[in-house]
C-alpha cells in the first residue's frame, strides 16, 4: 500500500501564487484618469498558478523515482548531425 504524497497532499499538482503587473494600466494603477477597473489601482494582481508535483511526479502516491528518458535518437543543434542517447 502507498502512502500519499506529502508535498502535495496526494493531489498530483502545487498551487501558488505569483504577482504580475496589471496589463490593462501597464502597472500604474490608472486608466483613462481613473483607477483601474482590473487591479483596483494597485497596479499588480495574484494570479494562481499550479505546477506538477516535483516529488511525486503527478502521482499524488508518496515519493516515486523521476522519470526516466527512452534511449534514442534525437537531432542535434548541427544540421546533418545526430546524437545517440
Amino acid at each position: 500500500m502507498s502512502s500519499k504524497c506529502h508535498t502535495c497532499a496526494g493531489k498530483g499538482k502545487i498551487h501558488y501564487h505569483e504577482n504580475k503587473i496589471c496589463k490593462k494600466c501597464s502597472g500604474s494603477g490608472k486608466r483613462g484618469g481613473k483607477t483601474c477597473s482590473n487591479c483596483k489601482g494597485a497596479g499588480i494582481f495574484m494570479s494562481r498558478k499550479s505546477k506538477i508535483c516535483n516529488v511525486c511526479y503527478g502521482s499524488g502516491k508518496g515519493k516515486k523515482a523521476a522519470p526516466k528518458k527512452t534511449p534514442g535518437r534525437r537531432k542535434s543543434p548541427r544540421k546533418g548531425f545526430s546524437i545517440l542517447g
